[in-house]
This record gives structure tokens, C-alpha cells and sequence, in this order.
């Protein structure tokens, strides 16, 4: 995932060469942040952040997706399983940490809308405050995922729209409070 907000440019992406605690890495970096004090027989994901004068690697949770990313404010706010970290790319340290417990561990995407976040979840979809503080959670009958080719989640100018696996559709505003569904 690239995120350019100028004077930045950023990557981040998964680096699976790394070892925690190995002495023979491929890649080095300037600064290692492992929030969570993973060890080397945890399961867990390493991320890569590279600016273009600084690189840090970040040790999180195995259900993590490195496109989990925006640049809000000079400061890289990434979700990690259920977790969401605020780092400062010009000192590449974590700034916020918060484990968001009423959420799952799989989620797949964070959103910044006008007042707060949208977090598209495998169990849910959240609406967060501008801290991070959960505002309304949407549960459907199944999880969001699809095998029918279509979109599972959808943002448009008026809606979310959210389909499960059961091939269920959900249409929910902006705090992710239901406005109707079409049930197969």
C-alpha cells in the first residue's frame, strides 16, 4: 500500500523475510516497533514502513492487512487485527495505541469519513468516533464476505452497502445504523 500525502511519501507493505530476534534479516531497518512484545513463536505479521529518508518496521497481529492504512494528519494510522495504532512518521514511533474489544480480530479496512472512521470488519462494520471511540456496531447474519463476484462492502455518497456470505444485502447510513435489507 502506498500512501502519498505531500511532503510524504510512504509504503507500507508486509515484509515475510523478516525473523523477530534473527540476526540474518534480508531487510534492516532503522526502527523495529513491537507494541505488543511479540516473540519470535507468536503468530503475528511484520509491516514495513518506508519514507523516503526513514523505515520502521511494525510487529502486529497475523490477521493484519497492510492496505489496513491512512495518513490522516502527518500521522500513519494503521488497524492491526482489533488494534489501532497512531504512528508519527517523522520520529517512527507509536503515538496512540487502542484495542478496540468489541470488534473482531479480522478486520479488513478503515475509512475516514468527515466525522470519524468506518471500520469494515469479517463480523462487522463500526462506526468510530474521531478518537476512536465506537459509536455503532452493525453485526449481519453471516459473515461479509461474498463468493459471487460481488463487492462485499460498498461506500457511496449515501450509504454503505454490506453483503454476507449468505448472499444477504444491507444498506447502512453513515453511523452504521440499518436502512433496509434484502434478505435471500
Amino acid at each position: 500500500m502506498i500512501v502519498a500525502n505531500a511532503p510524504f511519501y510512504i509504503e507500507v507493505s508486509e515484509d515475510t523475510d523478516y525473523s523477530l530476534n534473527s540476526t540474518d534479516n534480508v531487510h534492516s531497518y532503522d526502527v523495529i516497533l513491537n507494541p505488543e512484545n511479540c516473540h519470535w513463536n507468536d503468530y503475528h505479521k511484520s509491516f514495513s514502513i518506508i519514507t523516503d529518508d526513514k523505515s520502521a518496521l511494525l510487529i502486529c497481529g497475523y490477521y493484519s492487512y497492510p492496505e489496513n492504512v491512512l495518513f490522516v494528519d502527518n500521522i500513519l494510522v494503521i488497524m492491526c487485527e482489533n488494534i489501532i495504532y497512531k504512528i508519527d512518521v517523522d520520529k517512527m514511533e507509536v503515538v496512540f495505541r487502542k484495542v478496540m474489544y468489541d470488534l473482531s480480530k479480522t478486520t479488513f479496512d478503515i475509512y475516514k469519513v468527515s466525522n470519524g472512521y468506518i471500520v469494515y470488519g469479517e463480523m462487522e462494520i463500526a462506526k468510530l468516533d474521531n478518537d476512536f471511540n465506537v459509536i455503532n456496531i452493525f453485526m449481519g447474519r453471516d459473515i461479509f464476505v461474498t463468493i459471487d463476484g460481488l463487492n462485499a462492502f460498498e461506500m457511496n455518497e449515501n450509504e454503505i452497502v454490506v453483503r454476507d456470505f449468505l448472499g444477504n444485502t444491507y444498506y447502512l447510513d453513515y453511523n452504521c445504523k440499518l436502512i433496509k435489507e434484502v434478505i435471500k
